[in-house]
């Protein structure tokens, strides 16, 4: 299912409107805290709602700047929720800076070393 999702629902190549599917779809996982339940935000445990954490980062990977020239064609808008209403001015950009750390901590660890050469290996021959 997530291939699907991502490959045909949220792909802005088969329709640039797909980001919007995409960008609803974060919106309407958005997080509370016990404090305060009337405020949400962005939540990166939260934001995949369901769908795989991975596959979220690759597709966010590949089309974040075309994700980001289409927020600012579109303006305003507004996902509904039972809980909430979220904004694409107010909202997005947490949601931005969240889905921008779960590829930051989705990314291995550097296994190079100065060299540009796996660990334990040198240039030399």
């Amino acid at each position: 299912m997530n291939n699907y999702v991502f490959e045909f629902c949220f792909n802005p190549d088969i329709d640039q409107d797909n980001i919007r599917h995409f960008l609803d779809h974060c919106l309407s996982h958005l997080s509370s805290s016990f404090q305060d339940e009337d405020e949400f935000y962005a939540n990166k445990v939260q934001l995949p709602g369901g769908l795989d954490k991975i596959q979220m980062v690759h597709y966010w990977e590949q089309h974040k700047i075309q994700i980001r020239e289409y927020v600012q064609q579109i303006g305003e808008r507004f996902v509904y929720t039972s809980n909430y209403t979220a904004s694409y001015i107010q909202d997005l950009s947490g949601v931005f800076t969240e889905l921008d750390e779960l590829a930051n901590n989705s990314m291995p660890p550097n296994s190079m070393n100065t060299n540009n050469q796996p660990e334990g290996t040198t240039s030399e021959a």
